[in-house]
């Protein structure tokens, strides 16, 4: 994200590279979320990578509209269950006093299959 003091300069800016392209955009970022996600040398269905790669897979894939690698990734075990346990994790004090993890990715894969649904194409 830029921002930038003048807004003549952020409408120059957006005008020349972001009009226009920013399902290319997506679509580089998908390529280098997916790649960040899996992590180095990883096999086919691994993703023990970046934590914030594979938080944004899904929202760059429903933006580039690449429909069938969307719906391999929101299908994918592997994948769900690595986001579930990987992302938004929050350790709280419980009633005793004793520190646990709340794991709210469960609550960001029901939001990716959300703007997944919403944007997927009628047939």
């Amino acid at each position: 994200m830029l921002s930038f003091f003048h807004k003549q300069l952020e409408d120059a800016a957006y005008d020349r590279y972001v009009e226009g392209r920013t399902a290319h955009m997506n679509d580089v970022l998908t390529d280098v979320m997916r790649t960040l996600a899996r992590g180095k040398g990883a096999g086919a269905r691994k993703w023990k990578g970046s934590a914030h790669a594979l938080a944004k897979l899904p929202y760059h894939l429903t933006r580039a509209q690449r429909w069938d690698a969307l719906f391999a990734t929101l299908t994918d075990f592997t994948y769900l269950e690595e986001k579930a346990k990987r992302i938004a994790v929050v350790t709280r004090a419980d009633a005793e006093g004793e520190d646990v993890n709340v794991y709210n990715g469960v609550r960001a894969l029901i939001d990716d299959h959300d703007r997944a649904l919403a944007a997927f194409p009628a047939e």
